[in-house]
C-alpha cells in the first residue's frame, strides 16, 4: 500500500528510489535546521527528524514488502537508511566538530 503513495512520487522527480532517499533526506535535514535555526542543537534535531522519517518509511516498507513476499529485504532497507543519512550525518559531525 505505501509503494502506491511512493511510486507517483518516484514518476514525477523521474530519478531513481536511491537517488529519492537522498535528496528528501537531504531536505528535511535543511527544513527543519532551518526551523531551529536559534537553537544550538538544530543539527542534532535535523538528524533525529531525518532518521525518524526513514524508519516509517522502512516500516511502511516491510509492510508492503513482507506482504507481498514473506520476508523482509534487510539489505534494501540497510541501503535506504545509508542513502537517507549520508549528508544528514555529515552535516551532524561537521557541526560537532567545529565546537
Amino acid at each position: 500500500m505505501w509503494h502506491h503513495v511512493k511510486e507517483p512520487i518516484v514518476l514525477f522527480f523521474g530519478i531513481s528510489r536511491d537517488a529519492l532517499h537522498v535528496h528528501l533526506g537531504l531536505v528535511l535535514f535543511l527544513i527543519v535546521a532551518t526551523l531551529f535555526r536559534d537553537n544550538p542543537r538544530r543539527f542534532l534535531y535535523a538528524w533525529i527528524a531525518v532518521l525518524t522519517a526513514e524508519t516509517i518509511n522502512e516500516l511502511l516498507d516491510f509492510h508492503d514488502w513482507y506482504h507481498w513476499t514473506g520476508y523482509w529485504n534487510w539489505r534494501k532497507s540497510m541501503i535506504d537508511y545509508a542513502h537517507t543519512l549520508l549528508w544528514p550525518s555529515i552535516f551532524l559531525l561537521s557541526s560537532v566538530s567545529r565546537r
